[in-house]
């Protein structure tokens, strides 16, 4: 009897034994499953975020060259002489469009006040996607002394009667 107790004894270590590998290897490929999963969640999230910022780092460059653009037509609309402008403003718009690929609408409006007159030069730039940058400048000449008087001399040359930088 006594070496059938000691089998028995045995068996049941065994089996424990048995047991804790087999628990063992099932935790091991339920620890495996969870890191593919913690990994393949990562995998996703940085896909996502090299894709936006590939989107974000375009849609900026856009904007620049839109910014870019308009700040080229309007410093091309300023070395026109003001009795010019309309007529260069359509070589001018193709000139900037060829140059950056984006839509460019150059807009001259005549105005005339008390004391001067000039021209409101509106430059609206349309890049893809519908960025778009609108820039405003104003060419301004005084009224000649003989229909205005004097105070218009003294408006285009600044309140203290003295001309202004590059006037003379």
């Amino acid at each position: 009897m006594d070496s059938v107790d000691s089998k028995r004894m045995v068996r049941p270590m065994h089996s424990s034994r048995r047991r804790r590998e087999i628990n063992r290897r099932g935790s091991f490929i339920v620890e495996a499953a969870v890191v593919v999963l913690l990994l393949g969640t990562a995998s996703l999230a940085l896909t996502k975020l090299a894709h936006s910022s590939t989107r974000l780092r375009q849609r900026a460059d856009r904007q620049l060259s839109a910014a870019l653009t308009a700040q080229n037509a309007l410093t091309r609309l300023r070395a026109v002489d003001a009795d010019q402008v309309s007529q260069r403003i359509g070589e001018i718009e193709e000139a900037c469009e060829r140059d950056s690929g984006c839509q460019v609408e150059l807009i001259a409006t005549p105005f005339e006040q008390p004391q001067v007159t000039g021209i409101h030069l509106r430059v609206e730039v349309t890049a893809a996607d519908q960025i778009g940058v609108t820039l405003h400048d104003w060419k301004v000449s005084a009224l000649e002394q003989s229909s205005a008087g004097p105070s218009a001399s003294n408006a285009a040359s600044g309140s203290n009667g003295r001309p202004n930088e590059g006037d003379e």
